[in-house]
């Protein structure tokens, strides 16, 4: 009975990183930044400081065997949102952490999925920055590529749009730009079909920042706005307003 006790509150421990992020992008974020010399500035959304979670308590500390796996989700869950926001060096920064606290250790099919999917978009959106390391960030995503291939085999429902979104992204960095429109349109659509509401925002704020390259903001606006009212339809507010500022949108 004590051992279940314990597995128990271990496990709702490992919970607590999704749940400080949801509360996140919910707009919940932490305290100012500095009170001390009065600014009241809310930290970036990436920093999982809130009523669930301070980050400093799980990062500051000794690695142990015991830690690794909340440590790794930790950092997950801030690449995931430091991306959401567009902020891609702390994106792949937060990314390459928690694969090395991660290395040669098993997840649950559910954490693994959702890293990977994030870890390649990271990845392709480094290569396409014209990073120094382009090399490097291809072959992470070529790795993630080839697991979401193996994964959308099998549980295409869960998987095919992530599939797709990879597709997608990997087209616009080769400059296919017939082939990534494709790609994303697919993508948008079956995440819509499979209930997938926060994959379908991601999908088509990617599309329009895709048309806002390469083709011009009236293209993009219509999937940019789509993708506000997703992100809306689920919560996100933080998101919301940073999508609005994007937009310049009273």
């Amino acid at each position: 009975l004590i051992g279940m006790k314990a597995y128990k509150n271990h496990m709702q421990h490992l919970l607590l990183p999704y749940g400080q992020g949801i509360l996140n992008l919910m707009g919940e974020t932490g305290r100012p930044s500095d009170n001390r010399q009065g600014d009241n500035r809310q930290e970036p959304p990436y920093i999982l400081r809130g009523a669930l979670l301070n980050e400093s308590n799980v990062l500051d500390r000794p690695l142990t065997p015991r830690s690794v796996k909340v440590v790794q989700i930790v950092y997950n869950v801030k690449a995931m949102i430091a991306y959401l926001f567009r902020e891609y060096d702390v994106a792949a920064q937060c990314a390459e952490k928690a694969e090395s606290v991660a290395s040669g250790r098993s997840f649950s099919p559910a954490t693994q999925v959702l890293s990977s999917f994030y870890r390649g978009l990271i990845a392709i959106q480094m290569c396409r920055t014209g990073t120094t390391q382009a090399e490097k960030w291809r072959a992470v995503f070529d790795r993630e590529m080839t697991k979401m291939k193996k994964w959308s085999a099998t549980a295409s429902w869960n998987c095919e749009h992530k599939r797709l979104l990879f597709q997608a992204e990997a087209a616009y960095c080769a400059g296919d730009r017939v082939a990534a429109k494709i790609a994303y349109e697919d993508s948008i659509r079956l995440a819509a079909d499979h209930g997938f509401v926060s994959d379908q925002a991601l999908a088509c704020e990617r599309m329009g920042l895709f048309c806002a390259d390469t083709i011009g903001t009236d293209a993009a606006l219509p999937y940019l706005q789509r993708a506000l009212s997703l992100y809306q339809e689920f919560g996100a507010e933080a998101k919301v307003k940073h999508l609005l500022m994007c937009l310049s949108i009273p």
